[in-house]
């Protein structure tokens, strides 16, 4: 309607777009509520093929992850502005690209076998513990999740999995340090567990560091009768001190 376009007109007069990344003034198409300016889009770091990561020589719960970023220059203030200071919108920004990864289109392990399994696949995100939650207000993966279940239409569980403790930061923990503090800390909700029995999984976080997050919250859903789990996170971290406090506390 003409006065919808004429307020939506004056809203951007009022209030000019930013760049999500650097702060500046931006005259870009809108992207799931937030703007990146040119040299900001530039600088995402892509990650070149399209092809799940595997760790070579080291067994885990998980049968693919994927990530469309490395965990640097604007992909990381992405999740920083997400994680650490309130710009919620730029979850769906995320979202978006990684809505585009291969694995939305049947590809991969979860897209084989007879029936097209990946069409029953459930996202679930990583779970803070409620002290976390409390003190941040929103669960960074949860709104993330949300995006991806809008912009794929495969069905969303936000409360597969909880948080039975908080732990320390695991700031500069190895990842044994780190499989050690996160030892029995997530499980499967119980009234959750006859949704999950042999469905495949996307677990979604914002950044994979270790892994040792997404190896608890795997365990805990294969434990419970849950299909093959892949991992899907907004960035991955590939070069060594690249991360400071990426898993959750």
């Amino acid at each position: 309607m003409p006065w919808r376009d004429w307020l939506h007109g004056a809203a951007s007069w009022l209030y000019p777009p930013r760049c999500a990344c650097c702060g500046v003034f931006v005259q870009a198409v809108r992207q799931s509520g937030v703007m990146l300016c040119p040299s900001c889009y530039k600088a995402l770091p892509f990650i070149s093929h399209a092809s799940p990561h595997f760790s070579p020589g080291r067994e885990t719960p998980w049968v693919q992850a994927w990530a469309p970023f490395h965990y640097k220059a604007t992909a990381r203030t992405l999740v920083t502005n997400l994680k650490y200071h309130q710009q919620q919108p730029c979850a769906g920004l995320l979202g978006r690209f990684m809505a585009q990864m291969p694995l939305f289109r049947g590809e991969g392990t979860l897209g084989r076998g007879q029936g097209g399994a990946f069409s029953k696949a459930l996202l679930v995100p990583v779970p803070l513990h409620i002290q976390a939650l409390r003190r941040r207000g929103f669960n960074q993966s949860a709104l993330i999740a949300k995006a991806l279940a809008k912009l794929t239409g495969v069905e969303l569980c936000l409360d597969a999995l909880v948080r039975l403790r908080p732990t320390r930061p695991l700031e500069g923990l190895g990842r044994l340090e780190r499989q050690a503090e996160l030892c029995d800390v997530v499980a499967t909700r119980a009234a959750r567990c006859t949704m999950l029995h042999q469905r495949p999984v996307v677990l979604i976080d914002d950044v994979m560091t270790t892994g040792a997050t997404a190896a608890a919250c795997c365990q805990a859903l294969k434990s419970s009768g849950a299909g093959p789990v892949a991992v899907l996170t907004a960035a991955r971290v590939t070069e060594p001190g690249a991360a400071k406090a990426d898993d959750k506390p």
